[in-house]
């Protein structure tokens, strides 16, 4: 890359070559441009800064990388461990919300995951049609998400089909949550539905 490569360079140069501690900072512009096509004519965004969903403190291992890609380790020897790690994740400009909502959910069910202590989410390209708002329905509390049920270990719970647990829910019947497009149940609100409809032992 000819130009507008130095915020990228100083942050590499700074993780493999000094000893010290990093200070990060988010850069001024960014680009959205096929810097290849022609890299004389580059063409820059003004930066709104970063997006912070969830405030806090965090420290941990970091892992992760292009989304989709990390998600392929799922279930082989070279899934790294998460517990303890500060995640993340980027994506292409190929990638939609609907498609960044399902494989982040898949990453969120991990074993492990309710060990991460930190989401970080790179910037997606404007092709991808992301926004603030629909970011901030898809991100939940990475501490939460995986202690949810989802329909199919509902319906095993319960001992009923899968199509019986979606008609508990159209009818709502059933406490549920919407996790952007996706519905889940909360174990403790499950219980205490349950204990609700629970029928006393007739007198003898």
């Amino acid at each position: 890359m000819k130009l507008h490569f130095e915020y990228s360079l100083a942050g590499f140069r700074s993780c493999v070559m000094d000893d010290g501690a990093i200070e990060l900072a988010p850069s001024s512009t960014w680009s959205d441009d096929a810097w290849f096509a022609d890299q004389d004519a580059r063409r820059l965004e003004e930066s709104s800064g970063w997006w912070v969903l969830q405030e806090g403190e965090a420290e941990g291992t970091t892992v992760g990388g292009n989304l989709c890609t990390f998600n392929l380790l799922q279930g082989t020897p070279y899934m790294p461990s998460l517990e303890g790690a500060v995640v993340f994740v980027e994506d292409d400009d190929q990638v939609r919300p609907w498609d960044f909502d399902r494989d982040l959910v898949s990453l969120l069910q991990q074993p492990g995951f309710s060990g991460v202590r930190g989401l970080v989410v790179g910037r997606f390209q404007r092709a991808t049609g992301m926004t603030r708002d629909l970011l901030a329905q898809i991100v939940p509390d990475p501490v939460v998400l995986p202690q949810l049920l989802t329909m199919d270990e509902l319906a095993e719970r319960l001992g009923v089909t899968h199509r019986h647990v979606r008609r508990l829910v159209a009818e709502r019947r059933v406490p549920f949550l919407r996790v952007g497009r996706l519905v889940r149940f909360d174990p403790a609100k499950i219980a205490a539905w349950l204990d609700s409809r629970r029928v006393p032992e007739a007198p003898i």
